[in-house]
């Protein structure tokens, strides 16, 4: 049963700064230092702090874009059926999955072709090896048999090949005065993104930086204080809009609307969050209790099945997921080395384990810490805390007139950035602007009103490619999809 859930009571309120603005933070607070406040806000590392940080960031040229991503050359092929047991020198019929039909909704002709070659692992046949056997015939769709025969007529089939079990592909193969194969490609995958609009103010009223009513009046620059505090708590709550919007946001194909100017109405931007993009195109790695180092050494299988080559990702994880993996790292560690790694140094003592490879892999751990925020994601209970991202460290190859980079053609950026609409020198990557009232700061006055609004607005979208090599990673009985 889940915990009772009972935050503290909000303080923010959609009110201006007024004379109660000292009920928000202690008069002894700093403002001045930016280290403090991201502590009093709570701010833990997110997915809009994981992106800027590393700069993973595009000009983009339009507010819909499309991108086309070249796919893995290779690829195996699935069995719709069980693969019966079958004598040495004997023709094997087997049936090609569903998928090997299916390119998204529309039927294609299969990757599979007649002359090409097919290996079966030696646990099901008579012999220690691989053995090779030749596609003779392939049939038109999923409940048509297709046919194969080994090339060793020694070789048997002995134990039945399960159900949706795969088959590594080999080369087509001919003899003297043979023909060519059918044509076949690797194809593109595309996908579309769009951008959205997020807008935040502030407002501080006349007279109140005037009063001598706190601790400390002026910053070390001389500015004044409550005014800094204003714009600094402005840009947190539009980064807090942007990650979840990067992480969780959706397109509006509800017919949403927003207020425009002169009392008319706008269609609301959404973009697609990364979250979204990996539950609908990712792999999916679920585990039940724990997550063990078993299920670290099943990275490698799922990058593999994408044509991944790379060897270090970035592993995205909750606080329960991630104190899951170091008790069972340092389980590991103890089992296998004696405990000896951890005397390496008296600062190495302890469960600070942010990089752990195995099976070829380099996984960087990094913890969400907003998963854990209770006004925030922690808000759904363990939804987040068990759950994970793990993000291949690659560029992706892409085509696309609406990044500025490619004008069209092929161009490499991060596989997973943040797109800013900047273009015929307009740049919407953060539209920052004061209108002012009658005011002391020397600000231009634009109206007659006692305040000073701060207003910011950026455009944006989350630009997702090879999100097939990307892994979603879920508990059991967390949640489905």
């Amino acid at each position: 049963m889940a915990a009772s859930f009972n935050p503290v009571a909000s303080t923010t309120n959609g009110i201006s700064y007024g004379s109660n603005w000292a009920s928000i933070f202690s008069i002894e607070f700093e403002p001045q230092v930016w280290q403090e406040w991201y502590k009093q806000f709570g701010k833990g590392f997110d997915l809009f702090d994981f992106l800027s940080i590393a700069g993973q960031s595009v000009s983009i040229k339009s507010d819909q874009i499309t991108s086309f991503t070249d796919q893995a050359i290779e690829k195996p092929v699935q069995m719709n059926a069980e693969v019966a047991t079958v004598v040495a020198a004997a023709t094997c019929t087997f049936y090609l999955h569903d998928n090997e039909y299916l390119q998204g909704a529309t039927a294609v002709t299969p990757h599979l072709r007649v002359g090409d070659t097919l290996f079966v692992d030696p646990q099901y046949t008579n012999m220690d090896v691989p053995t090779q056997w030749q596609v003779l015939t392939i049939g038109d769709t999923s409940s048509d048999a297709s046919t194969m025969k080994a090339f060793d007529k020694l070789a048997a089939i002995t134990t039945a090949i399960p159900i949706d079990s795969y088959l590594m592909v080999g080369p087509y193969v001919t003899g003297r005065k043979g023909g060519q194969p059918a044509a076949r490609s690797t194809g593109t995958t595309s996908d579309t993104f769009y951008s959205t609009i997020t807008a935040e103010s502030g407002e501080i009223v006349g007279g109140i930086n005037a009063k001598e009513t706190y601790r400390q009046t002026r910053d070390k620059s001389g500015n004044a204080v409550l005014f800094n505090k204003m714009q600094v708590e402005t840009e947190f709550q539009v980064n807090a809009g942007m990650d979840k919007q990067l992480f969780l946001g959706q397109v509006n194909d509800n017919s949403l609307t927003s207020v425009a100017k002169g009392s008319s109405t706008t269609a609301t931007k959404g973009t697609k969050g990364l979250w979204h993009h990996v539950d609908d195109d990712g792999m999916e790695l679920e585990y039940s209790t724990e997550f063990s180092t078993d299920h670290f050494d099943s990275i490698k299988d799922y990058l593999r099945t994408q044509g991944v080559t790379d060897t270090e990702v970035s592993f995205l994880a909750g606080s329960s997921l991630l104190k899951n993996i170091e008790n069972n790292v340092l389980s590991f560690i103890r089992e296998y080395s004696g405990g000896s790694d951890l005397m390496k140094s008296m600062n190495d003592v302890g469960a600070n384990i942010r990089t752990f490879q195995k099976n070829g892999i380099t996984n960087n751990l990094c913890e969400l810490a907003s998963f854990d925020n209770a006004n925030t994601y922690g808000v759904m209970d363990d939804y987040f805390r068990n759950a994970g991202l793990i993000i291949p460290m690659s560029l992706a190859t892409v085509k696309s007139d609406g990044i500025n980079e490619s004008a069209g053609n092929k161009v490499k950026i991060p596989n997973v950035s943040i797109g800013y609409l900047n273009n015929n020198n307009e740049n919407r990557e953060r539209m920052v602007g004061f209108e002012s009232g009658m005011n002391g700061y020397g600000l231009p006055i634009v109206n007659e009103w006692d305040t000073v609004e701060y207003h910011i607005k950026s455009e944006y979208m989350m630009v997702a490619n090879l999100v097939n090599q990307m892994i979603k990673i879920h508990k059991s009985g967390t949640y489905s999809t």
